[in-house]
This record gives structure tokens, sequence and C-alpha cells, in this order.
């Protein structure tokens, strides 16, 4: 109980400062579309976001404040020298490789995520440094949303070139933060309730929700459509809720 209490206080009071002020000074670190975490305020959610920098797990640890997110992240990734400490403060959890330990940890994350907390998950799956486009989706973020009933929240990192007080010292692009709207899962028919296949039913719906998702996020980066870049092409058009 007192650990609790003193990692909690160390966590708001001196981790997040410190590290906004390292993103913000080093990254160029902005957020956009703060008004966007209102609508999960009451409710669980899983935050979807691509992944181009070591350190972005901070800014999507500082956007959930003051709840302390589940930051779902590759096992490797606790191997990376100070990231993984990073990594592990922010309440990191690693993602199983075995289909076996994978189905429970899918299962886990929909029961927190159920029960009122943010799941953090990358769905592009890996990091890619500096990388300016949307990569291909993993369906686990939204196998876990669609499980726990709770919306994704679509966040998306773009590059911008340094200006004013950062040109004199940045080379690298500034990291902008960009939050979009929620998006919810449609309703999952049963069988009992229809004459369906209600496995095939939940993958058509998680395939609706990932498609949206990534709809979402090539609108944050303020991009026009392109095709899954290897996945199923959307014709140009986001899909609806059905």
């Amino acid at each position: 109980m007192i650990y609790r209490i003193l990692t909690t206080l160390l966590h708001y009071l001196i981790a997040i400062p410190i590290l906004t002020i390292v993103d913000v000074l080093f990254l160029g670190f902005r957020v956009r579309g703060w008004e966007h975490l209102r609508d999960i305020e009451d409710t669980g959610a899983v935050i979807a976001c691509n992944h181009i920098h070591y350190l972005d797990c901070t800014f999507l640890g500082i956007l959930s404040v003051p709840r302390r997110p589940i930051f779902c992240t590759l096992e490797q990734n606790f191997q990376i020298p100070v990231a993984k400490h990073l990594i592990k403060w922010l309440g990191g959890v690693a993602i199983p490789q075995k289909i076996g330990a994978l189905r429970r940890f899918v299962e886990d994350a929909a029961d927190a995520a159920q029960k009122g907390k943010l799941v953090i998950i990358y769905p592009e799956g890996e990091l890619k440094l500096y990388c300016d486009y949307l990569r291909p989706f993993k369906d686990g973020a939204f196998k876990t949303a669609v499980k726990a009933g709770v919306p994704v929240l679509p966040c998306y990192i773009t590059q911008e070139k340094p200006k004013g007080i950062f040109r004199l010292f940045k080379q690298k692009p500034c990291l902008i933060l960009n939050v979009g709207e929620p998006v919810y899962p449609r309703k999952i028919a049963t069988a009992k309730d229809q004459q369906t296949d209600e496995k095939f039913d939940i993958r058509a719906t998680v395939r609706n929700l990932r498609e949206r998702v990534y709809c979402e996020m090539e609108r944050l980066a303020d991009r026009e459509l392109p095709s899954f870049h290897g996945e199923p092409e959307l014709d140009n058009e986001c899909p609806e809720v059905v």
C-alpha cells in the first residue's frame, strides 16, 4: 500500500513533469485535439497510435494524465537501454509471442479496458524511426476494443519542420501528437439474435473497426487515403458502421 502511494506520487509529481519538459525541449512535442479526451473520461478505451520514436510512449503517458494506462509493447522493447525503464515506469507489459499466451493477453487487456482502464497498443506492431506514413495494422488493438465493448482513441504523430527557437538547435523534425475522435465498435449480432455465425460477425466487426480507425488516423495525418500498404484496399472511402 505504501509502495503504491509512493510510486503514484513519483509518477505524477516527478516523472510526468520531467518527461513533459524533455519531450517539449528536445522533441518539439505538442498535442492537438486534447478536447477528444473528454469523450472517453467516463469509460475505458484502447489508444492506438503510430510508432515512430523510442520516446513516443511518453507522449501517450502524458496524454493519459490523470489516468495511468496499461502500455502494451513488444518483449524486445524491454531490451532497449533507457527506454525499457520508461516503459516499465509508464505501466508497460510485454506482448507474448506464443499464440495461447497471446489470446489470454488480449482477454486480460479487454477485461482491464472494460473496467475503465486505458490500454495503449501500437497497431503497426513495431517501431520504425521517423516513418512518415501509416503502416499495416495488426488486429490486437481492435480485438481488445471489440471484446471490451469500448472505443478506440486514434492518435497520429506528425513530423513538422522546426520553427522559431527550435530552428537554432533541432535538426530532426518536431513531433506533434494529433488526437482524433473516438471510434466505437459496431454492435455484434449474436447467433441467438440472428441467423448468423457469431464468430464470423466478431471477425467482421474487428475488421470494420480496424479500417475505420485507419481512416481516422489517415485524416489526422492530413493525407489522401491510400491503400492499406499491403492490406485490403478501402476504395478511397472509409467503411460505415453497419
